[in-house]
């Protein structure tokens, strides 16, 4: 479980952390184009380190492969699920349906499902 903890770390802030952070950058009034921008950012550029630019999808790929052996668990399925969600908004973008509130929610939930993953184990004697 050790190695658990610290590929969820890891992921948390490789994942969990960008995707949010270009909607959370934006100013309360932004346009939606400005949104949309920043969604698009949030998905396509998730990691940036120097010239090297990862997408979300790319980062999950990569963790994922290091999950394997906890692909049957029900906190797997749980993150993996809520990953698929925030990876499935690239198809939103364009909707006008999709408003900020909505996409940082589920943006949010990469974050928050990890934490909470984390702070079950921790109660755990």
């Amino acid at each position: 479980m050790e190695d658990a903890v610290d590929i969820l770390l890891d992921l948390k802030h490789d994942l969990g952390k960008y995707l949010l952070l270009p909607l959370r950058m934006l100013p309360a009034d932004a346009s939606d184009e400005a949104f949309r921008e920043a969604l698009r950012r949030a998905l396509f550029e998730t990691r940036k380190q120097g010239t090297t630019v990862r997408s979300g999808a790319d980062i999950w790929e990569e963790f994922r492969r290091e999950l394997v052996p906890f692909s049957s668990t029900g906190w797997y399925l749980r993150l993996s699920r809520d990953v698929a969600a925030a990876l499935a908004l690239a198809d939103r973008i364009p909707d006008p349906a999709l408003h900020r509130p909505e996409a940082t929610e589920i943006l949010g939930r990469v974050a928050g499902t990890t934490a909470a993953i984390l702070a079950e184990w921790r109660r755990k004697p």
